[in-house]
């Protein structure tokens, strides 16, 4: 259902077959998929390393995806998303939720945390790099959980064309934005983007 999709385990089970570290996605192109890249849910284990370049996700759900939950998170750093271009995401061009339950792709879930559970999903250190969305219908939609916030996020040469909605973000912190646009959807606004391409250096 997901596009490009990192797993690392779910609980303990994750924990004992350790990380996932040291991955290079690059020059893929994803249609009609829940996501274009996808970490989670299940990913307990870690992960960390993880560089998705040169690519182009056309008419998914989900443009970057990152979703777990209390039971099935663990720590997620160093992931970079550079040159990505996306067109006609049907729900958010970039994604976080850590309340994840099987649901629709851009449903949003629980934001506190439930004591009685571990491994908790703990996003941290992801850079989004020279990214252009057309026609997405919300730009950024992060749900962290209180107590773990999705955190450190860098948001550098991003640009959001004809998007209908703009930032819905809870529990996180530390985000930065540079060199960042949003154009609104208008009737004017470009509807034809069959001829963009990304930058493949």
């Amino acid at each position: 259902d997901d596009g490009l999709c990192m797993k690392g385990g779910a609980g303990q089970k994750g924990v004992e077959a350790g990380p996932q570290r040291d991955f290079l996605i690059c020059n893929d192109t994803v249609y009609r998929a829940h996501g274009g890249f996808v970490i989670g849910s299940e990913f307990s284990g870690g992960m960390q390393r993880i560089i998705v370049k040169d690519c182009m996700f056309d008419g998914t759900d989900i443009g970057c995806r990152f979703k777990s939950a209390p039971g099935r998170g663990g720590w997620c750093e160093d992931i970079y998303c550079i040159n990505i271009v996306m067109k006609n995401i049907r729900e958010s061009a970039i994604y976080f939720e850590s309340g994840y339950a099987d649901r629709a792709a851009g449903g949003r879930g629980a934001t506190d945390r439930d004591d009685k559970s571990k491994f908790f999903p703990d996003w941290a250190n992801i850079t989004f790099r020279n990214i252009t969305s057309v026609n997405a219908q919300k730009a950024v939609d992060i749900t962290g959980m209180k107590g773990f916030p999705v955190h450190d996020l860098l948001f550098d040469g991003v640009s959001w064309y004809g998007t209908r909605e703009g930032m819905t973000i809870d529990y996180a912190e530390k985000l930065t934005f540079k060199n960042c646009t949003m154009t609104p959807q208008r009737e004017n606004t470009i509807k034809h983007s069959k001829d963009l391409k990304w930058n493949g250096s």
